[in-house]
């Protein structure tokens, strides 16, 4: 990884809004592990109901972001675009993933897995409380498609049981 990318990268981690308490030690941490991903147009990057226990950060393209409700209904959610995220549920929780992300054009994505995610959280877990407010909200909007809603109070517990953190 060149200096531009790593500038690049460590801007994009920044602005993602659960992450912003984290050190510069830190987040050059999680740079070093995260991988860089390449996708052709109609890429599926994730499938909803699937496993997941990974996270990732859009450098470059337009996603889109697909599910399908109780009733079978394919509903389009939302267009992704450089600086979001997606997969932070699996990635904080373990949980199934919520939706299907399909690359609408070609794009370049970066991924963090849940071990390389744990390395900075047994060395700050106070960041989950923070994490597992952002998340909330997250799964609030995607709840009103899906029909089914984590609570904020109940997300940092299984965060800390999904990492092993619980003491």
């Amino acid at each position: 990884m060149d200096e531009q990318e790593s500038r690049r990268i460590y801007k994009l981690l920044k602005d993602v809004d659960f992450l912003y308490k984290l050190s510069v030690e830190e987040v050059n941490i999680i740079m070093k592990r995260f991988k860089r991903i390449a996708l052709k147009k109609g890429a599926v990057i994730i499938k909803q109901a699937s496993a997941g226990d990974s996270f990732f950060v859009i450098a470059e393209g337009k996603l889109a972001v697909w599910m399908k409700r109780l009733d079978r209904k394919k509903v389009f959610i939302e267009h992704l675009f450089e600086g979001d995220y997606f997969g932070e549920m699996s990635l904080l929780t373990g949980e199934k993933r919520n939706a299907t992300v399909i690359a609408e054009e070609e794009s370049v994505i970066y991924k963090l897995s849940k071990n390389d995610f744990k390395r900075i959280l047994v060395k700050n877990p106070a960041i989950i409380d923070g994490m597992s407010q952002v998340v909330s909200i997250r799964n609030v909007r995607l709840a009103r498609e899906s029909d089914k809603a984590v609570k904020k109070e109940t997300l940092g517990k299984r965060m800390l049981v999904f990492f092993n953190l619980n003491g």
